[in-house]
């Protein structure tokens, strides 16, 4: 930055945004997949390291508790894993849902809901009783199943109980089965009551009155992007299958890291006097700072940017391309040395500059 302000073609704040934009298309384009790669190791079929970290569940263990200093935690977490609700996409209106057959745990845009369809086969001796509980967990679900958007129940019918094994009609096992279909906004609303204390309450309620088990199942694999892509994703809404495409994720990124930096360059020095750190070793004042504008970027900016280009951000399933170099500006570079070449370059560069400087000052 300094060198290029010392030219004279460059303002400092313009200096400043330029080695920022290489900074920012070395880590979307080429560090960031590199360190999660190489962080990322597999033994005997099990996976263990970044890769599955980011791809792990959201905290399911906050809705196990049910007590003043559980719900609170709570909230904090969910606002870290979340971030602020006044950022989130606007929900899809209740009764909005087409007629259609349901998709389960399908999703093509980031936008669209998600149908959980849960087949029930009562014992016929226990009707009553099953009865009562729909009527209980309808109540519940109504209160707490945050993103609820529709609940869609079939008649109750008679069934002969499949036999998978044999492929046969068991006779000797009669059931009545119920199909039930609840539309969420999103596979994350429909991930947190899945995880609900209170719904787990009830299935385990609802377990001997019925004739067969039922099973369940949720989609766990997606395809991993880098940091600053998981970012672009609007908050209130699932994530895509097709991920924004690269140099859009550089534009923003940029963008929100520039109004940040700029931000904090001109308010912190006032707070660090306020705290006491002006005084305070460099490298503290640097990690209170990069804490801060991290956050900023993280929960704020982003999101904001994202509130008002989300429709530019969102990347349609016919928007493909397969000529380069315009490939490789959409979806990155395939190969890791390249990512590692780049990376190399531009730390390298950081590492020799550093050197130079130290010695001079020496």
């Amino acid at each position: 930055t300094e060198a290029l302000g010392r030219s004279g073609w460059l303002s400092p704040t313009a200096a400043f945004f330029f080695t920022l934009a290489i900074i920012v298309f070395v880590l979307v384009y080429a560090t960031l997949d590199l360190v999660v790669a190489v962080f990322t190791i597999t033994i005997k079929g099990r996976t263990f390291g970044l890769g599955p970290w980011l791809k792990q569940p959201r905290s399911e263990w906050i809705h196990c508790q049910e007590n003043v200093v559980a719900e609170c935690l709570s909230c904090v977490i969910s606002i870290l894993e979340d971030g602020f609700k006044m950022f989130d996409a606007p929900t899809t209106p209740r009764g909005a849902v087409p007629e259609e057959e349901p998709r389960e745990f399908f999703c093509p845009s980031g936008d669209c809901s998600v149908v959980l369809k849960i087949e029930h086969r009562i014992n016929p001796n226990k009707m009553k009783e099953y009865h009562e509980w729909m009527y209980k967990i309808d109540k519940v679900s109504a209160r707490h199943a945050r993103g609820l958007i529709n609940v869609r129940k079939s008649d109750i019918i008679h069934e002969k109980l499949f036999d998978e094994e044999t492929g046969d009609s068991n006779s000797s096992k009669d059931g009545r089965l119920h199909i039930i279909c609840l539309t969420f906004e999103s596979i994350d609303a429909l991930n947190e009551w899945m995880a609900s204390s209170k719904r787990r309450k009830l299935v385990t309620e609802l377990k001997p009155l019925l004739a067969e088990p039922d099973i369940m199942k949720v989609q766990k694999d997606r395809v991993l992007p880098d940091a600053f892509t998981d970012l672009l994703i609007r908050q209130g809404q699932g994530i895509p299958t097709l991920q924004p495409k690269k140099w859009k994720v550089w534009w923003l990124t940029l963008l929100g890291l520039f109004f940040t930096l700029l931000w904090t360059g001109a308010v912190l020095p006032y707070y660090f006097e306020q705290w006491n750190l002006d005084e305070a070793h460099q490298q503290l004042q640097g990690f209170v700072a990069v804490f801060i504008a991290t956050f900023l970027n993280s929960y704020v900016m982003t999101p904001l940017l994202l509130f008002l280009f989300s429709n530019w951000v969102r990347r349609g399933e016919a928007e493909s391309e397969t000529r380069e170099p315009w490939r490789t500006l959409n979806d990155g570079f395939e190969s890791l040395w390249a990512k590692a070449l780049l990376t190399v370059a531009l730390y390298g560069g950081f590492v020799i500059a550093w050197a130079v400087r130290a010695s001079a000052a020496a």
